[in-house]
């Protein structure tokens, strides 16, 4: 593979609209394998960019559904219940000023704060993979580029269970605990 085939975390972050601190915590954590390391650093293939691009369409709304929502509050709802997606989202469709979409783990919820570029991120604490509370803390970081981001956190854990496992970041955050079974 030639180095024009190969980009660094913050080139790989840029083109999805990620900071490179996000892609550094993707390669640390195995989510993003790098395909060569040049001087002790990784390096990304250009190619995995097509393939989160491919993931990014199958969970983005249509572009021609975001020019008709263009003035519209921007909800992107987390979370691995598909039952809780899809009640949230029904509900969510109905307020005629919100734009809503979701994604069933904290990967996905990245890459498409990266590309929808909400307003208002719904998450679940408890996701396989990167959960809400990774997630979190990744996005809250001074240098993330997202202090805009509101946050209303959805869990059915208890404040104990939170705190034991690293607390909610104060910024923006609500807490809802659910006790739908």
């Amino acid at each position: 593979m030639q180095n024009d085939d190969l980009l660094t975390p913050a080139q790989f972050g840029a083109a999805l609209g990620l900071s490179a601190r996000i892609v550094e915590h993707w390669l640390m954590s195995g989510l993003v394998k790098p395909a060569k390391l040049e001087d002790g650093k990784p390096l990304i293939a250009k190619s995995y960019l097509e393939e989160l691009a491919q993931l990014s369409a199958k969970l983005s709304p249509s572009s021609e559904d975001a020019s008709r929502n263009a003035r519209r509050l921007r909800l992107l709802v987390i979370d691995d219940d598909p039952d809780f997606l899809d009640l949230f989202s029904c509900i969510a469709t109905q307020w005629p000023s919100v734009e809503v979409t979701s994604a069933s783990n904290g990967f996905e919820g990245l890459v498409l704060i990266g590309k929808f570029r909400p307003d208002v991120v719904v998450t679940d604490l408890s996701m396989p993979g990167i959960d809400g509370f990774e997630m979190l803390r990744l996005l809250t970081h001074p240098d993330s580029g997202y202090a805009h981001l509101t946050f209303i956190v959805v869990t059915a854990l208890d404040h104990l269970e939170i705190q034991r496992r690293g607390g909610v970041p104060p910024r923006g955050a609500c807490f809802v605990q659910t006790g739908i079974v």
